[in-house]
């Protein structure tokens, strides 16, 4: 369950864990959080980040997808793009005799 929150003050920046260290957006929309999550949770008790009005995020954006590491692409789903590893291939599926 996700739910809009903004930064209390927004002159402090705060790095996003769960979206490879992007900064919380300054904003009355805010982002999009899981206010049960340890680390916003704990933003939520201190006064660091607080709920935005339902008013206000009615025309806001989905949050935003998981970054992937530097030098990775991402597929669908947030997954970093790799390559097939050796014992995936067809030839290392053949019985070795």
């Amino acid at each position: 369950m996700t739910r809009r929150y903004r930064l209390a003050d927004p002159e402090v920046r705060v790095p996003m864990p769960d979206r490879g260290g992007r900064l919380f957006r300054p904003g009355e929309k805010g982002e999009a959080v899981d206010p049960e999550s340890r680390f916003y949770a704990t933003l939520i008790a201190e006064g660091g980040i607080v709920e935005v009005s339902p008013d206000a995020s009615r025309d806001a954006p989905e949050a935003t997808p998981p970054v992937a590491p530097a030098g990775r692409a991402t597929t669908g789903g947030g997954r970093s793009a790799s390559r097939a590893s050796p014992e995936r291939t067809p030839e290392a599926k053949r019985k070795r005799t």
